[in-house]
Formats: C-alpha cells, structure tokens, sequence
C-alpha cells in the first residue's frame, strides 16, 4: 500500500514539474505583450543549472587563464618558487 502512495507522490511531482506555464511581459501604459514564453517548472530549473555551471565554468576559466591566480592564498608566483628553489640548492651546497 506504501508503494502505491508513493508511486501516485511521484506522479504529481512529475506530472507538476511537466506542466506548462506561460511567462508573459507586458507593456504597462496598454497592456499589449512584449514578450512571451511557455515554460515548464522543469525547464526552469534546468536553465537555472545550466546558468550556474556556466557561471562557474567562466570563473574557473578566469582564475586558471589569467593572473587572477596569484591572489588565490597558498599559490605563489613561478618566479617565487624558482627562487626558493635556488635559495634552498644554495644553502644546502653551503
């Protein structure tokens, strides 16, 4: 009996996520459409996902790509490395 609650559960979730809707921009002086889009709630959250991955594909491109990097705490410049490194070699040939 359990199961079949659950079964119709998931068919309204599923049947409300699949439902459409119409999103509709109007001018306000004579109530004309300017814009409009039918869209189901299912699309909506696959939008929004697809806009916070690539929001953060942008970011993560920006850090990797460009000097943005050096202000990240714990990463250091090529050169500061490569002078530790020299630093290090020196001291232990003393």
């Amino acid at each position: 009996m359990a199961a079949r609650g659950e079964g119709t559960k998931r068919q309204r979730v599923l049947h409300k996520l699949r439902n459409k809707y119409r999103l509709q921009l109007l001018d306000e002086g004579s109530f004309e459409p300017r814009f409009s889009m039918r869209l189901s709630r299912m699309n909506v959250i696959l939008l929004a996902l697809l806009a916070f991955t690539l929001h953060g594909l942008l970011i993560l491109a920006l850090i990797v790509f460009t000097p943005m990097k050096e202000f990240i705490p714990g990463y250091s410049d090529q050169r500061v490395k490569l002078n530790a490194y020299r630093a290090t070699q020196k001291a232990d040939s003393l």
